[in-house]
Order: structure tokens, then C-alpha cells, then sequence
């Protein structure tokens, strides 16, 4: 077994970059913050996903978009520069389509 030795001393570089230096040893697991709130469900988050049941469903979708038999309906095409207007147009629950950023 080999054991690396890692200064503790930030390096300029990653520095710059954001890096934070992590002194290593004792109590290093008491320093560590979670990024996730386990507890999150109770103070009321609620989290938004894609639920994995629905892939013979998409798959039929994709067949009909690639037979030209499926039609989607546009409500606006805006730049991508007005993508906080297409924001709120879509939070608002009003639009007649699908909204379409372009770069």
C-alpha cells in the first residue's frame, strides 16, 4: 500500500479557479456539509422528475414523429435572449403550445 501525502497549502491555480482547500486528519467528517437536506420532503420540497413507466409510450410517440404523423402545436418561437418572458409565459399555465428558445 502506498500513501500519498497532500499539502495542505492551496494551490494559486485552483485557487483562482473556486477550489477551496481541505485540511486532512482529524475531524475531517465533522466538516463536511451536505448538499441534499435529507429532510427536504418534510419542510415541504418537492421534487419534479421524469417517471421511467412511460417508454413504450415515448416510444410510440417517436414512432409517430418519425412516420410525419405527429403534430405538435407552437405557441411562440422567441430567442434565446427572451428566455425569462418564455419563463413566465409558461409558469402563467397560458400558452396554446410549446414555447421554442433559438440561439
Amino acid at each position: 500500500m502506498r500513501l500519498l501525502r497532500h499539502r495542505s497549502e492551496p494551490a494559486n491555480y485552483l485557487c483562482s479557479l473556486g477550489a477551496v482547500p481541505v485540511a486532512y486528519g482529524n475531524g475531517l467528517a465533522d466538516r463536511i456539509v451536505p448538499i441534499a437536506d435529507l429532510r427536504a420532503a418534510e419542510l415541504g420540497v418537492i421534487f419534479a422528475g421524469h417517471d421511467r413507466g412511460f417508454g413504450p409510450q415515448l416510444a410510440g410517440y417517436a414512432q409517430l414523429a418519425a412516420d410525419g404523423r405527429l403534430r405538435v402545436r407552437i405557441d411562440q418561437s422567441c430567442p434565446l435572449a427572451d428566455a425569462a418572458e418564455a419563463h413566465e409565459l409558461s409558469d402563467s399555465g397560458h400558452p396554446r403550445g410549446k414555447l421554442i428558445l433559438r440561439p
